[in-house]
C-alpha cells in the first residue's frame, strides 16, 4: 500500500494548497467532500 500513503500525502499538500489558494472553509470544506 505505498502508493497509497503516497497518494494521502499529495493528496492532503494539494487540499491545503487549495485551501490557502482560496482562502474560504466554508467553500474548502464543500469540496473536500
Amino acid at each position: 500500500m505505498a502508493s497509497g500513503s503516497i497518494h494521502v500525502k499529495v493528496s492532503g499538500a494539494l487540499q491545503d494548497h487549495i485551501r490557502q489558494q482560496i482562502g474560504d472553509d466554508g467553500l474548502y470544506e464543500n469540496a473536500s467532500e
